[in-house]
């Protein structure tokens, strides 16, 4: 068996002794299919693949790239959190781009997605600003969706983060009726 690449090796693991495996417990299955896929082939399409086969109408590709981002980060895989970085990156212009004539799906994929981001993530990670500056910019088309609208009424949290963002701009955002 080949050893494991320096840049998976974590000093608070438990050390096994006599064994081949490594314990991943705490971590999102695909997740860990994507960073052994990335490791291996450079991309993680097949792991996607495999999560969407098994879970079709609950995952989307930007929560894929963000539990991809969250495991490369946990492990310092920089490869891995650049490629998964760039990924969202893409998908969430995508979805800004679409407009009001995004998917409930679609944009209901964005907060599910920010959510692991918040949980995976410490305070001031590069990909949690990204994602408020996104957030601030659109705020005229993100207020009008209504499950956008949904969300910041019950994360709390993540609307604090929102209005951090834009004080910091020089921005004030008001809440839609």
């Amino acid at each position: 068996m080949p050893p494991i690449p320096h840049n998976l090796e974590r000093t608070n693991l438990p050390q096994a002794q006599n064994s081949t495996s490594l314990v991943l417990e705490d971590d999102f299955p695909f997740a860990v299919h994507a960073l052994l896929d990335f490791v291996s082939k450079r991309n993680y399409t097949g792991a996607f693949l495999a999560a969407r086969a098994q879970i079709p109408h609950h995952l989307s590709a930007l929560e894929f790239h963000i539990h991809a981002y969250i495991i490369s980060t946990k492990y310092s895989v920089a490869a891995l959190r650049e490629f998964a970085a760039d990924s969202f990156t893409t998908g969430m212009e995508w979805l800004l781009n679409a407009g009001v004539e995004a998917l409930p799906q679609q944009v209901e994929g964005f907060m599910r997605a920010a959510v692991f981001l918040w949980k995976g993530t410490e305070d001031g990670d590069e990909m949690r600003e990204l994602v408020l500056g996104w957030v601030v910019e659109g705020w005229k088309l993100v207020s009008l969706w209504p499950l956008f609208r949904g969300f910041f009424l019950a994360e709390g949290w993540f609307w604090e983060a929102v209005r951090r963002k834009a004080a910091e701009r020089g921005l004030e955002l008001v809440e839609r009726e």
